[in-house]
């Protein structure tokens, strides 16, 4: 990334010969994302935004208005927010939304899919992974009826790619979001793969930047290091995605017997993304528990919008059955390639003991 920050700086529109250079680095980023989710053409098919949720809004919004107004969209329980409110935000203009529930693991119901399409339908909203939960989502099903409906599929892959197969062409995947700085790429780029025949409006007006439908200067550095990232998570997938997974069972088996621990979603294996876990500790609130980690040394996360009494609980958990309460006593635990057996063992150890620390306090 770094000569593009100040040798070669020129805008990718630029005639001359810097500007060729950067053209031709962006194209080579392009090539690299396009291998990396297995579009067909990634040169009509791949286009760079500034994050994930630009590019989760781009897919919704920009498939939606180009139908125009009035039409219907289907959600997915346990969507995150970047779709949620995006969808919100199409109702106030005229559309209908319905959301296909979830089961307690996070798992789509399908079957309710079909019964909830109807024939003002123009798109079908999911996720690859529950960006809380970790549950990895069946697929092949519901690109089966959206094939069958005629109805595009989006599918948000920020909490997933780099983690599962994305395959967009073999899945039947029309438009997919995701943002590689969640597997090491750098921040402030996003990437959305949009199948050639889905139509879309853009968002941001202004130059035609993207094949027109994303206007602005690109973020070339971001772009360079995004697609050395997707070059190097293809490459190393096997082996990154399975030592992951075996950190990630450690993990479950050193923490598992602490007294009440529940955990949310599917066990570790084929049907959780490798690299979260996410736990109830009833009667731990799980603000004192991240501050109470940190402070012992083990970074964790506190389930999303949960770390006051007055947060509302998140949409992914209540979507699986959570109440309010059991939200506030949610954690999420992740494990990542820097992470060695020695560092599970010694967090497992932490955590334990930040939980009964916590306990006793209460307690006194």
């Amino acid at each position: 990334m770094r000569p593009y920050f100040s040798e070669h700086f020129a805008a990718s529109g630029s005639v001359h010969a810097a500007g060729c250079r950067v053209r031709e680095a962006l194209k080579e980023a392009r090539r690299r994302v396009g291998e990396f989710v297995g579009a067909s053409d990634p040169f009509e098919e791949i286009v760079f935004t500034s994050g994930g949720t630009e590019a989760v809004n781009l897919a919704i919004a920009g498939s939606i208005r180009a139908r125009g107004r009035g039409v219907h969209i289907l959600c997915t329980g346990g969507d995150s927010p970047a779709v949620s409110r995006t969808v919100e935000a199409l109702c106030r203009e005229g559309c209908s939304v319905s959301r296909v529930p979830v089961d307690g693991k996070g798992f789509v119901l399908a079957d309710r899919l079909g019964e909830l399409c109807r024939a003002e339908t123009a798109l079908i909203c999911t996720h690859l992974v529950n960006a809380d939960v970790g549950t990895l989502q069946r697929i092949g099903p519901l690109a089966s009826l959206a094939r069958e409906r005629k109805i595009p599929l989006f599918v948000d892959a920020i909490a997933g790619a780099g983690w599962v197969e994305l395959e967009v062409e073999k899945r039947g995947i029309d438009l997919l979001a995701f943002s590689p700085h969640r597997f090491y790429g750098p921040k402030g780029a996003g990437v959305l793969y949009r199948r050639r025949t889905v139509s879309l409006e853009p968002i941001l007006r202004g130059g035609m930047q993207e094949m027109g439908l994303r206007a602005g200067t690109e973020n070339i550095p971001a772009l360079v290091g995004a697609g050395e990232a997707c070059r190097l998570a293809r490459a190393q997938f096997e082996e990154r995605v399975g030592m992951v997974r075996t950190r990630q069972g450690r993990l479950w088996e050193k923490i598992r017997g602490i007294p009440g621990l529940i955990l949310n979603g599917p066990e570790p294996g084929p049907d959780r993304s490798p690299v979260t876990l996410h736990v109830t500790l009833p009667g731990v609130e799980n603000e004192y528990l991240v501050l109470k980690c940190d402070q012992m040394g083990l970074q964790i996360a506190g389930a999303t919008g949960c770390v006051s009494p007055s947060a509302r609980i998140p949409e992914s958990l209540e979507a699986i059955g959570l109440s309010p309460e059991a939200a506030r006593c949610s954690v999420m635990l992740g494990v990542g390639l820097p992470t060695t057996e020695e560092d599970v063992d010694r967090g497992a150890a932490l955590f334990a003991a930040a939980v009964e620390k916590l306990r006793m306090a209460q307690q006194n």
